[in-house]
């Protein structure tokens, strides 16, 4: 196919080479923060006194102490808080079950 095309444009045809794809650039990974409490029983904490939104929620948790390494620690609170069986929801606001 190469020396059909050579003749028909009357140029040498050279092959193309892949162009190397740019290594992709390694993310550095600090420590794994250690915490006192999980996050459920962190949780099971802030909201045994009243039912509270995700918010509220997710500020007491840190007024307890726990930290996140997470860029949207949301995600983790809401695999907790959606767990069957774990927490009671209602309007909204959520209490242990």
């Amino acid at each position: 196919m190469a020396r059909i095309q050579e003749a028909l444009s009357g140029q040498a045809a050279a092959p193309e080479a892949p162009v190397p794809a740019e290594p992709k650039p390694q993310r550095r990974r600090g420590r794994r923060t250690r915490n006192k409490l999980s996050l459920k029983k962190a949780v099971i904490e802030v909201t045994k006194d009243k039912p509270l939104a995700k918010p509220e929620i997710l500020a007491g948790v840190r007024k307890l102490g726990y930290n996140f390494t997470a860029s949207n620690p949301r995600k983790y609170l809401d695999v907790i808080l959606y767990a069957k069986g774990q927490f009671k929801r209602s309007g909204g606001k959520f209490s242990p079950a």
